[in-house]
């Protein structure tokens, strides 16, 4: 009768009572811990998606992220296993990741640095609001490169003759209407000041390129008394200059930067033939 009362012990010991787990780990799968810190964290990005059913009570919805965890960790070890996390395309998309959340890192934090440092003057706020309160219609010519950009923006009563010579080095145009807020500030702030029938400077936009800018006319736009709208105004203000300094704040960075590009490289490389993208070779 002893005898079998150790046996039962034993068993209840070492057979019916799960393992112990260390403090603050709410699972173990295999050898992996989940920790309590990560399940919070994915509860916390669940709250959106749960939300929208209030009669799911907290303890399913914990019972349901955690569950989903344990399977995710039971499939990256398979993964794992049949050494998916050591093929070429999995780790180029593992790098892309890195540097993308690396890049979003720095900027953020510069951006952060930049805005504490700014002060606005009312000069400039009342600029702004100047530009506000009229609308733009331009004609914009994209243009390949700088120097084709310079040719345009100096033709004068000659433009005409100067776009047929440029030919394809004008990839496009296109007139409509505009408002400030459209386009970078440094850019906004150029265009703004010419009156119609004037041609900007060449610009350069970074998701355009090289552009010049026709205005063709413009119209006012009713706007809300200067003081109610000069908190936002400000606001916008602060964001426009923290942009201006992180731009001179990379262009420092490539001035001091050791930058060699091989041309004739760079013409082999050709884009993957697709709907809207021009292979030339």
């Amino acid at each position: 009768m002893r005898g079998l009362l150790i046996f039962c012990s034993l068993f209840l010991a070492g057979c019916g009572q799960p393992p112990s787990l260390p403090k603050d780990v709410v699972a173990r799968v295999n050898n992996y811990m989940i920790t309590a810190g990560e399940f919070k964290h994915d509860l916390d990005g669940s709250l959106a998606v749960f939300k929208n059913y209030p009669d799911i009570s907290p303890a399913l919805v914990k019972e349901k992220i955690l569950d989903e965890m344990i399977v995710n960790e039971l499939l990256l070890e398979e993964a794992q296993k049949l050494n998916f996390d050591k093929q070429e395309a999995f780790m180029r998309e593992v790098e892309g990741y890195w540097r993308q959340a690396l890049l979003k890192a720095i900027l953020q934090e510069k951006n952060r640095e930049f805005l504490a440092g700014v002060a606005v003057p009312d000069a400039t706020l009342r600029a702004l609001y100047a530009r506000e309160g009229e609308q733009l219609e331009l004609t914009i010519t994209y243009l390949v490169d700088e120097a084709a950009a310079k040719e345009m923006s100096g033709a004068g009563d000659g433009a005409i003759a100067v776009q047929e010579k440029l030919g394809a080095r004008i990839l496009r145009q296109e007139t409509g209407w505009w408002m400030s807020g459209d386009f970078p500030a440094l850019v906004e702030a150029s265009v703004w000041g010419l009156k119609t029938g004037e041609v900007s400077q060449p610009l350069f936009i970074p998701q355009d390129g090289w552009v010049v800018m026709k205005v063709v006319s413009k119209e006012v736009i009713r706007q809300k008394p200067f003081e109610a709208v000069a908190p936002d105004l400000r606001k916008r203000a602060s964001v426009q200059s923290a942009q201006v300094m992180i731009d001179g704040w990379v262009a420092a960075l490539r001035a001091k930067a050791q930058i060699v590009k091989a041309q004739q490289v760079i013409d082999r490389v050709a884009f993957s033939t697709q709907e809207g993208v021009r292979d030339d070779k």
